[in-house]
C-alpha cells in the first residue's frame, strides 16, 4: 500500500470485511471518526474507527481489524476522506501505535486531523498535538461521553461496540474495566464524540446543526436514510489502481 496517492481508494463488497457501513456519506452531513490503533499482532486487541454524524452523534460506519499501526493509519484516512473528509482524531497517547497510525495519515497529506490543544500554566503559552490523550483526567470525560450519547438515546447499530459498553464495570477503586471483551470499539466511539464536541466549539458545525431529534423525528430520519442507503452491508478499503 506503500503507493497509494492520497484520495485514490474504492469500498469493495466483501462478506465479513473489516468494515461496516449502515449508512453512507450524505452531501450535506458532517463527519467525525474516532480511531484506536493497536499492534497488529497476532495476540493483539482490534483496532477500531468509529465514524459518526456530527448532527445526530449517530454510528454511521466502523472500521475494526487487526491491521499494524500504519496501514491502519491509512484505512482509516481513506475512510475519513469518504466520509466527507471528516475530522479524523487518533488516540495518541498513551498509544505510541496511534502515533504511527497518526503520522501513516498525515503522510498521505490527509488534510483534516484533530489535534488537541493544551495551555502551560508556567509559560501561558497554547501548543497543539496531534490525535487524542486518554489520561486519568481524560478518561472519565470519555466515559461521560458514552454515556450520554446512551441517554439521549443515539442510534448505535453495532452489536459488538453495544456488548462492550454493556460489559463495562467500575472495580472498588473507580477504575473502569470490560469484564471479557475488548474496549477497543469503546474507546474509538468515545474519541469521535468527544471530537465532535470540540468541533461545534470550533466553529467545524454550527450550533443550529446539532439540535437533537426527538424520538419519532430520528426514527423517521433513520428510516429514510436506509432506504437511500439500501445498504448496512460489510466491505473492505483497497487502494484504487486506476
Amino acid at each position: 500500500m506503500a503507493d497509494i496517492q492520497k484520495g485514490r481508494f474504492q469500498l469493495v463488497g466483501a462478506a465479513g470485511g473489516p468494515l461496516k457501513i449502515w449508512r453512507h456519506p450524505q452531501p450535506t452531513e458532517r463527519y467525525v471518526l474516532g480511531a484506536d490503533a493497536s499492534s497488529g499482532g497476532y495476540a493483539a486487541d482490534r483496532a477500531s474507527c468509529c465514524v459518526v454524524e456530527t448532527r445526530s452523534c449517530a454510528l454511521v460506519a466502523k472500521l475494526y481489524c487487526k491491521r499494524d499501526p500504519i496501514p491502519f493509519g491509512r484505512m482509516c484516512a481513506m475512510l475519513a476522506w469518504h466520509y466527507n473528509t471528516g475530522l479524523l482524531a487518533f488516540e495518541t497517547h498513551p498509544s505510541q501505535h496511534g502515533v504511527s497510525a497518526c503520522i501513516a495519515a498525515r503522510d498521505m497529506e490527509y488534510p483534516n486531523l484533530y489535534r488537541r490543544t493544551q495551555q502551560s500554566t508556567v509559560h501561558l503559552r497554547v501548543t497543539e498535538e496531534l490525535g487524542w490523550a486518554t489520561t486519568m483526567k481524560t478518561k472519565p470525560l470519555m466515559i461521560d461521553a458514552v454515556r450520554a450519547a446512551i441517554a439521549d438515546r443515539v442510534e448505535i447499530p453495532d452489536k459488538g461496540l453495544v456488548m462492550e459498553i454493556a460489559a463495562a464495570r467500575y472495580k472498588e477503586n473507580d477504575e473502569l474495566f470490560f469484564e471479557g471483551v475488548n474496549d477497543d470499539s469503546f474507546t474509538a466511539f468515545s474519541i469521535a464524540l468527544i471530537a465532535r464536541r470540540h468541533a461545534v466549539q470550533r466553529g467545524f458545525v454550527s450550533p443550529d446543526d446539532v439540535k437533537p431529534l426527538d424520538a419519532t423525528a430520528l426514527w423517521w430520519k433513520h428510516r429514510e436514510q436506509e432506504l437511500a442507503a439500501g445498504d448496512g452491508g460489510e466491505y473492505d478499503i483497497e487502494p484504487d489502481g486506476a
